[in-house]
């Protein structure tokens, strides 16, 4: 059986670009229903006052937001939409299939990575199995997923079983399934190198 391959920085930047804009979508229209139910006048003559008003519920929404985007993600299926789109999935060290429990200790991790000048993300360039401070902190990896092409339907089930989907698979103990290197070389004839 092969290893997997690691997401590298550049991919994971995009993917982590890409879940920016949707939470930055959904965060602007929920910030925007905010502002229409609140009696406005009362809101901004408070904020003038103290402008702490006026960015704490932003923050506050904005924290909460980012940690149910990427613990829900990730606990349940180890893929954002921005690591779908880009092929990439995060699974434990153990190479099994991530929980909710570790998907938020990951998010933890991630203000940790976060901290001094974005250390914890760059670090991701530069190690050798190209884990981040917060992959470090959960015990995870960021893998490169063999089937980036499939359908909604086909990617949901390769996201929730925890392990991709492939034209041919073979069952090894259960219901696991096993890439074998004829696989690997199948998809790439079809698909192109990775």
């Amino acid at each position: 059986m092969k290893e997997h391959i690691y997401g590298g920085f550049w991919r994971r930047a995009v993917a982590f670009s890409v879940d920016g804009v949707i939470i930055f979508a959904f965060l602007s229209s929920l910030l925007f229903l905010m502002e229409k139910a609140l009696p406005s006048a009362a809101y901004y003559a408070a904020a003038s006052k103290w402008s702490l008003i006026a960015v704490l519920p932003y923050y506050g929404t904005a924290l909460v937001l980012n940690m149910c985007y990427f613990t829900f993600f990730h606990g349940f299926g180890g893929r954002t939409p921005g690591k779908m789109l880009l092929g990439l999935m995060v699974i434990q060290s153990s190479g099994e299939p991530m929980t909710p429990g570790l998907a938020f200790l990951r998010w933890v991790g991630s203000i940790i990575s976060r901290i001094v000048f974005m250390l914890g993300f760059i670090w991701v360039a530069f190690d050798g199995r190209k884990q981040g401070w917060h992959d470090k902190i959960a015990g995870t990896y960021v893998i490169k997923t063999r089937s980036q092409s499939h359908g909604p339907m086909e990617s949901a089930a390769a996201s929730h079983s925890g392990y991709p989907l492939s034209p041919r698979h073979d069952y090894d103990e259960g219901s696991a399934v096993r890439w074998e290197d004829s696989h690997y070389e199948e998809v790439e004839r079809h698909w192109g190198p990775y």
